[in-house]
């Protein structure tokens, strides 16, 4: 089982939805996602998923892929994998203040 935040749109014509879910699993051919919101079969979607590891040690890294849902709940879906490609992520960059406390939290 996988715990990978995933944020996810419909694409095409229709209401669109946005929202953030979790992987709970993923193979070859396709992806269960738990979804904030109700998402009707056969609607085409584009996913992006927080990687586990990190390019190069140290840069973050996303799975975008584009599917098409071919089982839903009201609670999950699943999406069969169409194409795929990896993207860096921006990095949070936590400051520290003189004192060891947390001061703030960045993109970069």
């Amino acid at each position: 089982p996988l715990e990978l935040r995933v944020s996810y749109r419909t694409l095409g014509r229709g209401p669109h939805r946005d929202g953030t879910g979790w992987v709970v699993n993923m193979s070859r051919a396709g992806i269960l996602v738990l979804a904030q919101h109700e998402i009707g079969l056969g609607a085409r979607m584009k996913l992006s998923i927080e990687w586990p590891s990190l390019l190069y040690g140290r840069v973050p890294l996303r799975f975008v892929t584009v599917g098409k849902v071919v089982r839903c709940d009201a609670s999950s879906f699943a999406v069969t994998v169409v194409r795929y490609e990896f993207r860096t992520a921006k990095r949070k960059v936590t400051s520290i203040d003189a004192g060891g406390r947390w001061a703030s939290t960045i993109d970069a």
